[in-house]
């Protein structure tokens, strides 16, 4: 009987009585889920990076918009017309007072640099109030992000201790900071970075996965491509992770690698095809990979960047109107840069080490970028600020990498295969740099997360070695 009478209850009760024990119980769990205290922590964390990084922009703002010469004009000019509704194109009406490459009244198509984070600009744009703090704002929420996903790999890849241990030392870490006030695809680039491994860990390192979700996958990755298109890298790394979660298994690895594909061909495929439409030939990635290559293989390389190089290559298609100017530069830099690298395979191996130590040389790359002159020839950080600030940032991304190596001895028998999420990278998006391209601090912005994660599982294995009753 009183199981009867409890059915009949339920059957009759009203809708809103059934739903307040439902709400009660999703209270209870939030509740109980902020009661934790590794959430407390990590809410602490996040309010200790989001003021470090107000405080940052509201003492230094580099505007795009005062003149200056730089990336950033690039970025908020191309996303301005985008929110106009003009296309992305080449923005002739702002470069053409820094020389004769374009005229002031043309707009031509461009895929000089990938759309990507000029799209995202563009979305904040068309919202009210100023453009130029809707940038750093998306900025600060992609740092943030980042911090819980790095959060997040750390304790799947170890514990707890280990992502908060990485959340905190990426809260703090200087240049992570000083990007917070540019116009520059880092602060995305990196959280977007972090977010596909997340992905990827949460996703598909099980024997069983949807194919929605490799699909998904594959869409991140593309989104990480087209913001920067290097971000490939980091969806080799996954698959290279599949190899060693599913030894032996290749077939599984080569279907969940089709179905990545999948994913990322549904944005790179339309970019593609609009670049062959409205630039008149193929580009399926960006028409800047031809000035980029050819500044690391040519007779004066040296490893870092070489602006002059690239600025040679557009003076010798000067007649050539855009946007068939951007194809031609583009095919005679890849042209040429291959050209050299096959006829001197000597030179090459000695350029690769070079790269490579210009690549990781310093954590300075965003204190440059701030302190670049506005239309007046001023700057907004400082010369003597930039002295200050330069070698806390060096000694604080050194003392990570060394934490890391220091601590590595103490977790290498609980490495597990997953961990090649970290130690992909690392190797992978490494060799690209030393191999194809120039080296410089601003390039090695992606890997930050990874070092900070492998100095927390590092420290967090050190504790557990010598006091393995500490919580």
């Amino acid at each position: 009987m009183g199981a009867n009478r409890s059915a009949s209850i339920a059957g009759v009760a009203s809708e809103g009585l059934l739903s307040r024990p439902q709400g009660g119980t999703w209270l209870a769990a939030l509740r109980g889920l902020w009661a934790r205290t590794h959430v407390l922590w990590l809410a602490g964390i996040l309010v200790v990076a989001l003021a470090l990084r107000v405080l940052w922009i509201a003492a230094v703002q580099p505007d795009p918009r005062d003149g200056r010469f730089d990336d950033t004009v690039w970025y908020y000019n191309t996303a301005r017309h985008l929110a106009a509704g003009d296309g992305y194109v080449f923005p002739g009406d702002v470069f053409c007072r820094f020389g004769d490459t374009i005229g002031c009244d043309e707009l031509p198509a461009t895929a000089l640099w990938a759309p990507g984070y000029s799209v995202a600009l563009a979305g904040l744009f068309r919202l009210p109030g100023d453009d130029v703090a809707a940038a750093r704002a998306l900025n600060v929420a992609a740092s943030l992000a980042l911090l819980v996903g790095v959060y997040y790999l750390g304790s799947r890849l170890w514990d707890r201790r280990a992502g908060l241990l990485a959340a905190g030392i990426m809260a703090l870490f200087p240049s992570h900071i000083f990007f917070s006030s540019l116009l520059l695809t880092e602060s995305l680039f990196a959280a977007l970075a972090v977010g596909l491994l997340c992905l990827a860990l949460a996703w598909t390192m099980e024997a069983e996965v949807p194919p929605w979700k490799l699909v998904g996958l594959g869409l991140a990755a593309g989104a990480l491509a087209m913001v920067r298109p290097e971000g490939v890298v980091f969806a080799a790394v996954v698959v290279l992770a599949w190899l060693a979660v599913h030894p032996g298994k290749p077939g599984r690895v080569a279907a969940h690698t089709g179905l990545l594909i999948v994913g990322m061909a549904v944005l790179v495929i339309p970019w593609s095809v609009r670049n062959t439409i409205q630039l008149g030939a193929p580009v399926f990635g960006t028409t800047g990979l031809g000035q980029v290559l050819l500044q690391a293989h040519h007779p004066d390389a040296d490893g870092y960047p070489e602006y002059w190089i690239a600025s040679e290559l557009w003076t010798r298609h000067a007649d050539v109107p855009f946007p068939e100017r951007e194809v031609r530069v583009n095919n005679a830099g890849v042209r040429e840069s291959l050209t050299y690298a096959v006829e001197h395979p000597g030179r090459e191996l000695e350029l690769a080490p070079q790269r490579f130590a210009a690549f990781y040389r310093g954590d300075r790359g965003a204190l440059v970028w701030n302190q670049v002159e506005d239309g007046d020839g001023q700057r907004a950080l400082s010369s003597s600020w930039s002295d200050v600030w330069g070698p806390v940032s060096d000694a604080y991304y050194y003392a990570v990498i060394g934490v890391g190596l220091f601590a590595l001895p103490f977790w290498l028998r609980g490495m597990r295969r997953q961990h090649l999420l970290l130690w992909g990278p690392l190797l992978v998006y490494g060799a690209m740099w030393a191999f194809l391209f120039v080296g410089e601090p601003r390039y090695h912005f992606p890997l930050l997360p990874i070092f900070a994660l492998l100095a927390a599982i590092g420290l967090a294995a050190l504790v557990q070695r010598w006091a393995p009753g500490r919580a």
